[in-house]
């Protein structure tokens, strides 16, 4: 459970990596834009579609891992499952019947 964890954290230090080179890009490109759009406007723009969709799949791979990590945690302990499901649902109760 730890080691999936740990793998988590890396992956979303990475993606958040690879936004702030994105968002550092597009200030870049701002930069270099004129009123006329250029070959070098238009490549650079490519190229940050280009990791845009990279960091779109690198987080609906991490979503499919941590689905697939909850399932087999679930699966190897269904009692404790159970009982936290109880009791979120006890928690979940209390707080809304104090409004």
């Amino acid at each position: 459970m730890k080691r999936g964890r740990n793998q988590g954290r890396k992956s979303t230090a990475t993606i958040e990596d690879e936004i702030s080179k994105i968002k550092e890009d597009i200030a870049a490109l701002g930069n270099t834009l004129g009123e006329n759009a250029s070959a070098e406007a238009t490549a650079a723009l490519r190229s940050l579609r280009q990791r845009f969709d990279r960091v779109t799949d690198n987080a609906s791979a991490m979503t499919e891992d941590a689905i697939e990590s909850a399932q087999t945690t679930i699966a190897d302990n269904p009692f404790i499952a159970i009982a936290s499901a109880f009791g979120v649902g006890i928690l979940l109760s209390a707080v809304l019947l104090r409004r």
